[in-house]
């Protein structure tokens, strides 16, 4: 990833109680998975992603079993519309039925939409409410995927349920925006790029969503603020 500017809240790590990190650990994939479902539509019933567990890469099939794309991802998702996201050598991408890559996600630079992106709403600011993780920036995906067409969607890396579990979401939104996520066993780590926004726009929005806040029991949070190529970003990481 491309150097950038960071602005860092600190880890907020206190005691840990077993009790408390399963619970949080359920919250953390029940947020995850929420973000990675919204406003998706069913997968269709074309070329199906399998992993290939010697290679440790996917492939996908027909529903017959038969092989169209050898394996050779990363991490794989599910066909919609003639298109699927994968995780290659390269990073992100999403391919046709061929495997041809027709559009990359990056998470180190932005292009601009035409239209400026949009503020948080005030349903997303920060409520005091004291949940764990906050969700003032999954509520802020949601606003903007509510706006327009969403391209690309969840890739699975690692299908197991235990702790080995392992995913990813890439999403380009309108105007411009990309969402990068990387989810596991312990905790997501969540970032929103967002083109022609400057790093203090990306600070002043950060602190609505989620500022100076008290300690969680249990387990930590953590938000840095930042810049790429063409815009900037804000990040949340939460982890037990």
């Amino acid at each position: 990833m491309s150097a950038f500017q960071t602005e860092h809240l600190p880890d907020r790590k206190p005691q840990r109680s077993k009790g408390a990190m399963s619970i949080h650990r359920f919250r953390i994939l029940q947020l995850a998975v929420f973000v990675l479902a919204f406003g998706a539509s069913a997968a269709e019933a074309q070329l199906v992603p399998f992993r290939d567990v010697a290679q440790g890469r996917w492939g996908y099939k027909q529903p017959d079993g038969s092989i169209v794309i050898t394996p050779r991802y990363i991490g794989a998702g599910q066909f919609r519309d003639g298109r699927a996201p994968v995780e290659d050598s390269d990073g992100f991408a999403i391919i046709d039925s061929k495997g041809v890559v027709v559009e990359r996600i990056t998470g180190d630079s932005v292009a601009a939409g035409a239209e400026p992106v949009p503020p948080p709403s005030d349903t997303c600011v920060w409520s005091g409410a004291g949940r764990f993780p906050s969700t003032g920036l999954e509520c802020y995906i949601r606003q903007l995927r509510g706006s327009g067409p969403v391209v690309g969607g969840e890739i699975a890396r690692i299908p197991t349920r235990g702790e080995g579990f392992r995913s990813a979401v890439a999403l380009r939104l309108r105007f411009g925006v990309v969402v990068i996520e990387d989810i596991g066993y312990e905790g997501f780590k969540r970032r929103v790029i967002l083109p022609g926004v400057s790093t203090v726009q990306a600070l002043q929005w950060r602190r609505r969503l989620y500022p100076d806040a008290p300690v969680k029991q249990g387990c930590s949070e953590s938000w840095m603020t930042g810049t790429v190529q063409g815009g900037a970003f804000i990040e949340q990481t939460a982890g037990c």
